[in-house]
């Protein structure tokens, strides 16, 4: 800004600066008056002259207005142009009609007639003209203008502005000499007096003074400035005579104050090691997993980590002033609260487990460790404790505990299963002679023989028998082919309505059932048979758990699982058909809950089912079929039993109607029966003969081998259970390699295994179970051969195969 940078210079060059400037106002203020008043006196003197030329040229055009004498008009303009500023002359009639005109240029004719009298400047035009009325006898008879130009006046305005200009420059250069000699005498103690203050500001050095004999304010100035440094003169000596003196006193409070510093400094060092291993200490408690309080001799609590809060559901700060005993479970008695005193009383430290009550008001676990803290006299001045929730670690150990006792049960289930297939194989050979021969006397006796009822008497005994067996065979878990689609529905409605049932109803008649069965229950796969006798068991179970009147419910329904079932943490997610069956019974108690699935123990009346085999049967039964047993039981309120089926997206098969004797009797092929039980031997042969086979029978693989060595057979009949010697497998791997091309089928007591499944891979056909019974061998038989005869070549001995 302009301004700004006036206000920077000096006080020298503003001096001349306002000088200058008011030189060049005054003189161009003068010039500017003076030029006005010499455009006014020239426009009034150029109109006077013209105004008289006017009058002098109206004089003379009268009497050629009059008489209309254009040519002495003529003459008399003529004479104007002599003059040659004027550049054109008209006169015009009393209508305004040009009546002569003289003009130097064409472009200085005016054409029209401007009016009455007027006086016109134009100044950008460069002409002034003027009208005046010519008249005669105080009547206008018409009009003359005369245009004049302004050359004249420009040039003596130009020479005026010429003139004006140089005496500005003059004046303005007096002015500067006089402005620089008035700056000198103004500026130049001033400029001292600012030198000697730098000086002063610089170096510090107050000896300095102003040399100035001046009257004025500017001598004023100095002087004032001189007394100030002398005063500050004074003033510095003396404070460096108290610097001086000051120094000296520093250096003696300088040692003292060193000595004191070292021993304020180590014991900051000392104080700040205290603080942090104190915060240090703190952070640790307060970010300790483990719950910590601090109590008083009292038990009074003081102070509470925020585990310790967050263990017994408090909020931070709650539990101080609260006495300890506020946090006592109910399940020590005294004696045990008597000892953690005592121990503390003798200054040793309490360790064990315990229980604390949490604020909304449950029970929890934990591990405690507290210590008495004591002061240097050897008082006791706090209690400290440290706490672990093993809420986690005490269920682990339950679930331990529990695993253990499971897999003590099933070793024993195995153990006891075991042994009771080993049993149920043997009798199995004994009750299918006794099933066999009797289904046979049975059809052999005449219609009105008393034979015929001894005989249905002893088959039904007999299959009651198996029925047991088939009991030990599950509880082997050796008896259940989980192959067949079905639904449940069907087998509990089919129960619901077979004399069995009405069996457990006389046992208790005024039982009322309850059957709710899922209209839209999904299959699964499993034992018709083995289901069959689920169901039976457990509505056996729940009558005989009832007396008097009471209810027996029957559900099933589709379920989806995604939590796992008490005591089967690894219960697999996904669709389950559920089986329920609740009564309103005694119920079981909690001590006897663990052992219902063990073989043989019961509580029933002997009689009844009283073997003790009922719920093992069930529980092995549930296990072959992949599924799961929840029991719940109250003790007076009765028993709720629910099993868990793997749910199964394929359709049922379609049923098949009763097969005529006639489709499964043979027609004199050759049959071969390996059996190392005579009874079971003789059984086979016979049903077989009696359906039209020729049969041989061998007691062992060894003879079997030999005999197809020398005899051709249709069908091997083959036990997979044989002892001594080779069983069924082995037996039959010989045949192959005998005679490649042979049929044969397997037959056993137990169920499906690895050994039959090996066997049929090598080429064994259908697999049937004893006890025999005659149509199911006679239809096995029958398919066996059917596929022999549609398959190409017929078993032949080697040697048949090799003669030409």
């Amino acid at each position: 800004m302009p301004f700004d940078r006036f206000k920077a210079m000096s006080i020298r060059k503003k001096l001349i600066s306002v000088s200058l400037i008011a030189m060049a106002v005054a003189v161009g203020t003068m010039s500017l008056f003076l030029l006005v008043r010499e455009i006014v006196t020239f426009r009034t003197t150029f109109l006077e002259r013209l105004t008289a030329q006017a009058d002098m040229a109206g004089y003379s055009v009268k009497a050629a207005l009059v008489f209309d004498v254009h040519k002495d008009a003529e003459e008399a303009i003529a004479a104007l142009g002599m003059d040659r500023n004027i550049l054109s002359v008209a006169v015009y009639d009393k209508q305004g009609q040009v009546f002569v005109r003289y003009s130097r240029n064409k472009l200085n004719t005016p054409s029209e007639f401007p009016g009455k009298s007027a006086e016109d400047f134009d100044w950008l035009g460069g002409f002034v003209q003027i009208v005046e009325p010519v008249v005669v006898d105080g009547e206008p008879i018409g009009s003359i203008l005369i245009r004049s130009s302004l050359v004249p006046f420009y040039n003596r305005l130009i020479g005026y502005i010429v003139m004006s200009l140089i005496a500005m420059l003059v004046a303005m250069a007096i002015g500067f000499g006089l402005a620089t000699r008035l700056g000198r005498l103004i500026a130049r103690p001033i400029l001292q007096i600012t030198d000697v203050m730098h000086l002063v500001a610089t170096r510090k050095d107050f000896h300095l003074r102003v040399e100035s004999d001046a009257r004025d304010e500017i001598g004023f100035l100095a002087g004032n400035l001189n007394e100030m440094l002398s005063q500050i003169q004074v003033r510095d000596e003396e404070l460096e005579e108290h610097r001086h003196n000051l120094e000296k006193l520093v250096l003696l409070r300088t040692d003292a104050l060193e000595r004191a510093n070292i021993r304020l400094t180590a014991e900051l060092q000392h104080r700040k090691k205290t603080e942090e291993d104190l915060l240090r200490l703190a952070t640790a408690i307060e970010q300790s997993a483990e719950g910590i309080y601090l109590a008083d001799p009292n038990w009074i609590i003081l102070y509470t980590n925020p585990a310790f809060d967050r263990m017994l559901g408090f909020e931070p700060g709650e539990l101080i002033g609260w006495h300890t005993r506020m946090l006592k479970s109910g399940m020590h008695d005294r004696g045990f609260y008597k000892n953690i005193k005592e121990t503390l009383t003798r200054g040793e430290v309490w360790t064990g487990r315990a229980f604390n009550k949490r604020k909304d008001g449950t029970v929890i676990p934990i591990e405690a460790t507290l210590s008495p803290v004591r002061d240097g006299s050897g008082l006791i001045i706090n209690y400290v404790s440290s706490h672990h929730d093993i809420t986690i670690q005490v269920e682990a150990e339950a679930e331990r505990k529990a695993l253990q006792d499971r897999l003590q049960r099933a070793e024993k289930m195995e153990a006891l299963g075991t042994l009771a297939g080993g049993v149920a194989h043997d009798l199995n050979n004994v009750i299918g002679v006794l099933v066999g021969y009797s289904e046979l006397l049975l059809i052999k006796s005449p219609e009105n023989s008393p034979l015929k009822m001894y005989a249905a008497q002893i088959l039904q005994g007999g299959q009651r028998a198996a029925a047991i067996i088939q009991d030990l065979l599950t509880l082997a878990r050796r008896g259940v082919t989980v192959s067949e689609v079905l639904n449940l529905n069907p087998v509990i409605t089919d129960f619901m309505k077979s004399p069995e049932l009405e069996k457990i109803r006389s046992y208790n008649p005024s039982v009322r059932f309850d059957v709710l069965l899922d209209q839209g229950l999904m299959n699964i796969k499993g034992s018709r048979i083995h289901l069959t006798k689920t169901v039976m068991n457990l509505l056996l179970n729940a009558v005989e758990a009832i007396s008097g009147e009471g209810k027996v419910t029957v559900r099933t329904e589709n379920v989806y699982l995604d939590t796992p079932l008490p005591g089967y943490e690894g219960t697999k997610e996904g669709e389950y058909v559920v089986l329920t069956v609740a009564d309103s019974g005694v119920g079981i108690p909690r001590e006897n809950l663990d052992r219902i699935f063990e073989p043989f123990y019961t509580k029933k009346v002997m009689g009844r089912s009283g073997t003790g085999l009922g719920l093992a049967v069930v529980w092995g039964t549930v296990k072959d079929h992949d599924g799961y047993i929840n029991v719940q039981s109250e003790v007076g309120r009765g028993t709720t039993f629910v099993l868990y089926f793997p749910l199964c997206r394929e359709s049922l098969p379609e049923q098949q109607e009763a097969v005529s004797r006639k489709e499964y009797e043979g027609r004199g092929e050759r049959i071969l029966v390996v059996d190392d039980v005579e009874g079971q031997r003789t059984l086979a042969v016979s049903m077989l003969e009696s359906l039209g086979y020729a049969v041989h029978a061998v007691a062992s693989g060894e003879e079997a081998v030999e005999y197809l060595k020398a005899n051709a057979a249709d069908l091997v009949v083959l036990d997979m259970i044989m002892d001594p010697g080779w069983d069924g497998l082995e037996t039959w791997r010989e045949i192959v390699k005998l005679c490649p091309r042979q049929r044969a089928m397997i037959v056993s007591g137990y169920a499906l295994t690895e050994r039959v499944r090996e066997a049929q891979a090598l080429g064994a056909g259908a697999y049937i179970r004893k006890p025999y019974v005659m149509e199911q061998i006679g239809l096995a038989v029958r398919r066996e051969l059917q596929k022999t005869r549609e398959m190409p070549g017929t078993p032949v001995r080697p040697e048949e195969g090799s003669e030409p």
